[in-house]
Protein backbone atom coordinates (compact mmCIF):
# COMPACT_ATOMS: atom_id res chain seq x y z
CA UNK A 1 0.00 0.00 0.00
CA UNK A 2 1.30 3.20 -1.03
CA UNK A 3 1.70 6.35 1.13
CA UNK A 4 -1.03 8.34 -0.61
CA UNK A 5 -3.77 4.95 -0.04
CA UNK A 6 -2.85 5.21 3.83
CA UNK A 7 -3.77 9.18 3.85
CA UNK A 8 -6.64 8.82 2.13
CA UNK A 9 -8.33 5.82 3.92
CA UNK A 10 -7.18 7.75 7.48
CA UNK A 11 -8.96 10.67 5.93
CA UNK A 12 -11.75 8.97 5.08
CA UNK A 13 -12.71 6.77 8.61
CA UNK A 14 -12.42 10.43 10.24
CA UNK A 15 -15.25 11.72 7.53
CA UNK A 16 -16.84 8.37 8.10
CA UNK A 17 -16.95 8.75 11.99
CA UNK A 18 -17.55 12.05 11.94
CA UNK A 19 -20.72 12.25 9.59
CA UNK A 20 -22.26 8.85 9.66
CA UNK A 21 -24.58 9.46 12.03
CA UNK A 22 -25.46 12.77 11.31
CA UNK A 23 -26.07 12.14 8.01
CA UNK A 24 -28.07 8.96 8.35
CA UNK A 25 -30.54 10.92 10.91
CA UNK A 26 -30.48 13.70 7.81
CA UNK A 27 -31.60 11.49 5.31
CA UNK A 28 -34.02 9.50 7.74
CA UNK A 29 -35.48 13.11 8.73
CA UNK A 30 -36.22 13.32 4.89
CA UNK A 31 -37.30 9.94 4.03
CA UNK A 32 -39.11 8.33 6.57
CA UNK A 33 -37.50 5.26 6.06
CA UNK A 34 -34.83 3.22 8.05
CA UNK A 35 -33.93 1.35 4.92
CA UNK A 36 -33.61 4.16 2.55
CA UNK A 37 -31.89 6.00 5.17
CA UNK A 38 -29.06 3.42 5.34
CA UNK A 39 -28.68 2.61 1.51
CA UNK A 40 -28.67 6.49 0.67
CA UNK A 41 -25.98 7.16 3.44
CA UNK A 42 -23.75 4.04 2.14
CA UNK A 43 -24.14 5.49 -1.54
CA UNK A 44 -22.77 8.71 -0.40
CA UNK A 45 -19.57 7.23 1.74
CA UNK A 46 -19.14 5.29 -1.55
CA UNK A 47 -19.36 8.09 -3.56
CA UNK A 48 -17.10 10.37 -1.39
CA UNK A 49 -14.55 7.33 -1.56
CA UNK A 50 -14.51 7.38 -5.38
CA UNK A 51 -13.85 11.13 -5.08
CA UNK A 52 -11.73 10.90 -2.61
CA UNK A 53 -8.65 12.75 -4.76
CA UNK A 54 -10.90 15.89 -5.44
CA UNK A 55 -12.04 16.49 -1.54
CA UNK A 56 -9.37 18.44 -0.72
CA UNK A 57 -10.90 20.91 -3.17
CA UNK A 58 -13.89 21.19 -1.55
CA UNK A 59 -14.40 24.77 0.38
CA UNK A 60 -16.81 23.32 2.58
CA UNK A 61 -16.78 19.49 3.55
CA UNK A 62 -20.00 19.64 5.46
CA UNK A 63 -21.92 21.31 3.09
CA UNK A 64 -20.88 19.64 0.47
CA UNK A 65 -21.88 15.97 2.41
CA UNK A 66 -25.19 17.34 3.67
CA UNK A 67 -25.98 18.93 -0.32
CA UNK A 68 -25.06 15.46 -1.85
CA UNK A 69 -27.27 13.32 0.68
CA UNK A 70 -30.65 15.91 0.35
CA UNK A 71 -30.23 15.50 -3.51
CA UNK A 72 -29.84 11.93 -3.40
CA UNK A 73 -32.76 11.58 -1.40
CA UNK A 74 -34.72 14.24 -3.17
CA UNK A 75 -34.14 11.98 -6.58
CA UNK A 76 -35.07 8.62 -4.63
CA UNK A 77 -38.09 10.19 -3.38
CA UNK A 78 -39.30 11.25 -6.91
CA UNK A 79 -38.24 7.81 -8.27
CA UNK A 80 -40.59 6.06 -5.91
CA UNK A 81 -43.32 8.52 -6.93
CA UNK A 82 -42.63 7.89 -10.32
CA UNK A 83 -42.55 4.39 -10.29
CA UNK A 84 -45.69 4.45 -8.05
CA UNK A 85 -47.64 6.26 -10.67
CA UNK A 86 -46.69 3.93 -12.75
CA UNK A 87 -47.55 0.80 -10.96
CA UNK A 88 -50.73 2.35 -10.28
CA UNK A 89 -51.37 3.31 -13.92
CA UNK A 90 -50.80 -0.60 -15.14
CA UNK A 91 -54.03 -1.87 -12.71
Amino acid sequence: MDRHSNQYEKAFRIIFDAYKNRLFGYVLAISHSHYTAEEITQEIFLKLWLCRDVLDRVDNLEHYIFTIARNKTLNHLRKADTDSKLVDGLR
